[in-house]
């Protein structure tokens, strides 16, 4: 509904402003919960439990967010249709918040889909009924006016260096903040690291990094990231 997509579009260009995202699965011998994204932890959770509740969010409902066009929203009455969209466009059509704000709303889908895509190996191919349609790291990398990213890996496997590889090919260039956590992944090595220090986006000014438990990191790996942050 076009009047949605008007709430949407407030969020999500008013600075600082979280949105979440509750749904509950209509499949068959589904088990009927609401399935809840948030737009930061809630109280009390870690990243690793948030991380283990988003994944239970339908995969189907990922790849049709990562499709939205806000201004095709919807509506019952014409003439609130054109005023809406007439104040989503703004005064330069094509110029305005109107695309920052579908690339803002992709770019939350695709930061939320991406542990469980990782699980799955379809990070760079998420959508498999449409081959090469949806890359996760084009998605997010897109929202060029992000300045914040925080994703856990936490306890994954597949968390390794080609995931890494593949993580910094999504990173916005305008990333101020970047937390990311590894915490007791077995395949996160020095290699990894080095990975991740070489695709730092230039303007961080903050960067929290956690590899508790990554056996296979070494002082080398971490020497190697010290020398590689951006100044």
């Amino acid at each position: 509904r076009i009047w949605c997509d008007f709430e949407l579009f407030v969020n999500l260009t008013s600075n600082n402003a979280l949105l979440d995202i509750a749904t509950v699965p209509t499949k068959k011998n589904a088990r009927h919960q609401a399935r809840l994204l948030t737009g930061s932890r809630l109280p009390y959770e870690s990243p690793s439990a948030q991380r283990r509740r988003e994944q239970h969010f339908p995969l189907e409902l990922f790849m049709a967010a990562m499709r939205v066009e806000l201004q095709n929203g919807e509506v019952s009455r014409e003439g609130d249709k054109e005023k809406i969209l007439k104040f989503l466009w703004g005064d330069s059509r094509g110029n305005g918040q109107l695309e920052k704000a579908n690339r803002r709303l992709r770019s939350l889908f695709a930061k939320a889909a991406w542990p469980e895509a990782l699980r799955c190996g379809i990070v760079e191919d998420f959508d498999r009924c449409n081959p090469g349609t949806i890359s996760l790291p084009a998605v997010l990398g897109a929202d060029e006016q992000r300045t914040q990213l925080s994703l856990t890996f936490a306890g994954m496997e597949n968390a390794n260096t080609a995931a890494v590889r593949c993580l910094v090919k999504g990173l916005p260039r305008s990333l101020e903040q970047l937390q990311l956590s590894f915490e007791c992944c077995p395949n996160i090595n020095d290699q990894a690291v080095i990975e991740l220090a070489d695709g730092l986006p230039q303007n961080l000014h903050e960067l929290s990094l956690d590899f508790l438990g990554c056996k296979a990191v070494t002082d080398t790996g971490v020497e190697v990231l010290a020398q590689k942050l951006p100044t």
